[in-house]
């Protein structure tokens, strides 16, 4: 004699779900002994595809295109993860328990949303969620990624919105909520907006022989390079325009073959090659020099015309001297510059070696006037550039005071004043000591007679 089961059927629950999403088929809980049997069904197959008994907690059916993707919830109801193509159709949950079966239906339908979207930034978008004809026509909405949400223009089972011009704000996922009843269920697509980050709001202060800066440019959101290229990438470059000038000169150009910034047209001495990786675009300065000012671009272009760009500004500061070396007693200048005035907002403070010991006069906000150096004035003389309390960049300027040198003719003129100061009371001496001695021999002469008929001495005849 055959047992006899009693069969209740419960009306069909329907289910929606997105293809390489998750679902989960909510079991309808009917008795909480243990001694409950749930099996679950796909179709008309009477062949289980995951089933519970007291005595075994978790049997799979044998399918090996159901395996891996089904489990249990807590409360036994169906998982499944991912969700295939061939999933969308009808479930049936049985529950048995002695001789009374109880089976819920479900009705899984496809819902339907691009699987990513990829656009330059300010180009239009539409999308598409297409959920699959059902009897129970649920409500359907699109929810945007932030700010308010855009019109949903329904046609059957066609759901669409539509942006004229998009911009970063549209980058991230949007959601198509489809709700019936108390259900509810969201289907996602990634919408990424091929864009260049903002240019840094100041420039890039350095100094002359300063570790070289690193020039930033990258993508705003994270795109691969596959995608870039099949949204029409074409090249891009790193240009530079000298500070002062008009004339624009590449420096990098990209290789797409092999994503990497290389050397354009031989112009070497500005910008390193690199190999690029993800987002990032940015690129380092070979050196920093006063060659360095100016403004550097970062490009990308598309089929159609189209160019993405940013624009970066190099400062670089110099400390200028009238004489780097020079002697004492000298006026010595020095000029803390950018090449340029000074913007607003920005200060220059001067830091003496230790060993000056005087003060300085400072005759311009970025200028120093070092009237009479002397020895201790020597060393290095440094300029901060400040933004309120902050240092964004310092120059230094090494200043050699050398003792002052003699010069020949005024030895000549010192020793020969000396030599007279010298000789003069000398002749003075001499020409007195000589008169002296003439007066003597005068005095020394023979005396002569003075008789009225003087004779000579002799002989004479009388």
């Amino acid at each position: 004699m055959k047992a006899l089961f009693f069969l209740v059927i419960i009306p069909f629950y329907v289910i929606f779900a997105q293809v390489g999403g998750s679902v989960t088929l909510p079991r309808k809980a009917w008795s909480s002994k243990t001694e409950l049997y749930v099996h679950w069904y796909f179709g008309t197959d009477e062949q289980p595809l995951i089933l519970r008994t007291p005595h075994i907690p978790l049997k799979k059916g044998s399918q090996k295109y159901w395996q891996d993707r089904l489990s249990f919830s807590s409360d036994l109801s169906l998982f499944i993860s991912p969700v295939l193509d061939n999933d969308f159709g009808l479930f049936r949950c049985q529950q048995h328990e002695y001789l009374t079966i109880k089976e819920t239906k479900y009705q899984l339908y496809r819902v339907i949303v691009p699987t990513m979207v990829s656009l330059l930034v300010g180009d239009a978008l539409s999308l598409t969620c297409e959920v699959e004809p059902n009897p129970v026509h649920p409500s359907v909405k699109w929810l945007r990624p932030r700010g308010s949400n855009y019109f949903t223009k329904s046609s059957k089972n066609k759901h669409t919105i539509n942006v004229s011009s998009i911009s970063n704000n549209h980058s991230g996922d949007w959601i198509c909520t489809v709700e019936h009843k108390n259900q509810m269920f969201n289907a996602t697509t990634s919408v990424k907006i091929i864009d260049l980050s903002p240019s840094p709001p100041d420039p890039i202060y350095t100094a002359v022989n300063s570790s070289p800066p690193s020039m930033p440019c990258s993508l705003s959101s994270d795109i691969s390079w596959p995608v870039l290229n099949g949204s029409g990438l074409q090249g891009g470059s790193w240009s530079f325009t000298p500070l002062n000038s008009s004339s624009l000169r590449p420096l990098l150009t990209l290789n797409l073959s092999s994503p990497a910034w290389r050397d354009s047209n031989g112009e070497k001495g500005f910008l390193q090659e690199k190999v690029l990786k993800e987002r990032d675009l940015a690129v380092k300065s070979s050196q920093v020099s006063v060659k360095n000012r100016g403004t550097y671009t970062c490009s990308l272009q598309f089929k159609g015309g189209r160019t993405l760009s940013r624009k970066v500004q190099l400062e670089v500061l110099e400390v200028r001297s009238s004489n780097s070396s020079t002697s004492e007693g000298s006026t010595v200048n020095l000029t803390c510059t950018l090449g340029q005035p000074l913007p607003p907002g920005l200060e220059v403070n001067w830091i003496p070696p230790k060993t000056a010991s005087r003060l300085f006069l400072k005759i311009h906000p970025d200028s120093l006037s070092l009237p009479s150096v002397t020895v201790q004035d020597s060393g290095e003389w440094k300029c901060e550039l400040r933004k309120k309390k902050t240092v964004l960049t310092s120059a230094v300027m090494a200043l050699t005071i050398e003792k002052a040198p003699v010069d020949a003719w005024l030895f000549v003129a010192v020793g020969g004043a000396a030599f007279i100061f010298v000789l003069v009371p000398v002749l003075i001496l001499i020409i007195i000591h000589r008169r002296r001695q003439n007066v003597k021999k005068r005095q020394r002469k023979a005396r002569f007679c003075c008789c009225k008929n003087p004779q000579a001495k002799g002989f004479y005849k009388t």
